[in-house]
């Protein structure tokens, strides 16, 4: 059976992430993809990150389902706008079949992260 790449796009806008009591802690979105997709391969999660609002100390991570994808390596301490393309672990997707949830989590410090452009890529039999 031929094998293709596909893409979920998950958020196009973005959601903003804050440790402090005026901005939600933590955002979760509900993954559904088809039984045609490769459950026991890898996959990749891309999404866009911008840290403001003077961060210090910001941790913030990325789980799906209970297993860990994403953890900034360290405490953000300055503004900063990048792409993060995390590979994820194979039988992390999809153990729940046709749905998963993805949450990212600020966890600490200060500061603001706004998240965007959230796109799991994946394989599929056709």
């Amino acid at each position: 059976m031929p094998r293709i790449s596909d893409y979920i796009v998950i958020r196009d806008g973005a959601f903003h992430l804050s440790p402090d009591e005026d901005t939600p802690t933590q955002r979760a979105f509900h993954i559904k993809v088809d039984s045609n997709a490769v459950r026991g391969d890898t996959s990749i999660l891309s999404f866009r990150m911008h840290a403001h609002s003077n961060p210090k100390d910001l941790v913030f991570d990325v789980h799906i389902d209970n297993h860990l994808v994403f953890k900034y390596p360290f405490g953000i301490n300055y503004e900063t706008c990048q792409t993060v393309h995390e590979v994820v672990n194979r039988n992390v997707l999809l153990l729940v079949p046709d749905l998963d949830l993805l949450r990212f989590t600020a966890i600490s410090g200060r500061g603001t992260v706004s998240i965007s452009d959230v796109v799991l890529y994946f394989q599929r039999d056709i």
